[in-house]
C-alpha cells in the first residue's frame, strides 16, 4: 500500500546545514492523506515502485481491509472530522496482511560505534542465519540517512547508515510469525547484543528491527529530502540474485527447533551479563 500525505507535505526526513553542522529534522507524522493498494511484477517491479516514491510517501506492507483505496487519516484528525465514511485513521484493526504474495521487509540498523555492514556483509549475514533464505532473491536499499552530501564541498557526510533488505513471500500473513523467527535465529547465531537506555534498562536487540513487522507499519523508503547545497546520492534499491524469487517463509523461516531456542537463551544470557553493570551504574545515576 502506498501512502501519500497531503498534509504534511514532507513525510520521510529532511537534513539541512546550521552554521556548517549536519542537522535533521524528523519525518513520519501523518495527518491525512490517501492510500491505494499497488500491485506489482516481481522484485523488478517493486525495485520499480520503491525507485518512484516521493518525499511524501511512504509504503504499507499491509492493506486497508476491504478497500484497494482510501483516505488515510491520524485519529484525531478522523474524529475531528467526526468520522467520514471515505477515509480510516492508520490503526491496527483497519489493517490486514494480504491472503497471498507480498513484501516482508527487515530494516538494518547498525550496532552502535561500530561500522555499518556493507550490502554483502548484511545479505551474508541473514543468510547464514537462516538457511531457508540462501537462495532467495532479495532487494536491498540503503536507509533515507545514507549518502548526504555537500555539493559544495563534495563530503559523504553520512556514509552508508541504515539498509532496508525485502523478500517477496508466498504468503503475507506469514510475516509476523516469520519475523519472530527470524529474530530467534539471529539471536542463536550469535549476532544480537544490548543496548542501555539512558535509564539504565537494557533493550534487546538484533541487526533487524523486531518492530517493523505489523500490518499499519510505515515503511519511509523515500529518499530524504535535503536543503541546498545538501543532496542524497544514495543510488537506487537493487536486485540481489537467488534461485527463490518468492520464498514460502513457513519452511525458509521455520519456528525455532529446541536447539535454536537453547542457543538463543544462551546468547541473550551472556549478551546481558556482559552490560549488567555498565546498567546498573547509568540507572543509578539517572536516578
Amino acid at each position: 500500500t502506498v501512502v501519500t500525505a497531503n498534509v504534511p507535505s514532507r513525510l520521510t526526513k529532511e537534513f539541512y546545514l546550521q552554521n556548517g553542522e549536519l542537522k535533521k529534522s524528523a519525518g513520519g507524522v501523518l495527518v491525512e492523506g490517501n492510500a491505494t493498494v499497488h500491485d506489482f511484477d516481481g522484485l523488478e517491479g517493486f525495485k520499480n515502485l520503491l525507485k518512484g516514491l516521493r518525499t511524501n510517501q511512504a509504503i504499507i506492507y499491509g492493506q486497508p481491509k476491504g478497500r484497494t483505496s482510501t483516505k488515510l487519516m491520524s485519529g484525531k484528525k478522523w474524529l475531528e472530522a467526526e468520522r467520514p465514511d471515505d477515509a480510516i485513521p492508520r490503526k491496527a484493526e483497519n489493517f490486514t496482511w494480504f491472503d497471498g504474495p507480498g513484501i516482508m521487509m527487515l530494516d538494518y540498523d547498525p550496532k552502535p560505534d561500530t561500522t555499518p555492514m556493507k550490502r554483502d556483509e548484511l545479505v551474508t549475514a541473514i543468510r547464514e542465519a537462516v538457511p531457508g533464505l540462501s537462495n532467495a532473491a532479495m532487494v536491498w536499499c540503503p536507509s533515507a540517512s545514507s549518502h548526504i552530501k555537500n555539493k559544495e564541498t563534495g563530503e559523504d557526510l553520512t556514509g552508508l547508515r541504515g539498509q532496508r533488505l525485502y523478500i517477496q513471500v508466498a504468503d503475507a500473513r506469514d510475516i509476523p510469525r516469520a519475523g519472530k523467527a527470524l529474530i530467534e535465529a539471529l539471536w542463536a547465531s550469535g549476532q544480537g547484543y544490548y543496548v542501555i537506555s539512558k535509564s539504565g534498562a537494557l533493550l534487546p536487540r538484533t541487526p533487524v528491527d523486531s518492530s517493523v513487522w505489523q500490518a499499519n507499519q510505515l515503511d519511509f523508503a523515500a529518499g530524504a529530502s535535503c536543503k541546498a547545497p545538501l543532496y542524497q546520492d544514495r543510488g537506487g534499491p537493487v536486485v540481489i540474485p537467488g534461485e527463490i524469487d518468492v520464498v514460502d517463509t513457513a519452511t525458509a523461516i521455520p519456528d525455532p527447533s529446541p536447539e535454536t531456542q537453547t542457543a538463543a537463551i544462551a546468547n541473550k544470557d551472556g549478551a546481558k551479563k556482559s552490560k549488567t553493570d555498565e546498567a546498573a551504574n547509568i540507572r543509578e545515576q539517572w536516578i
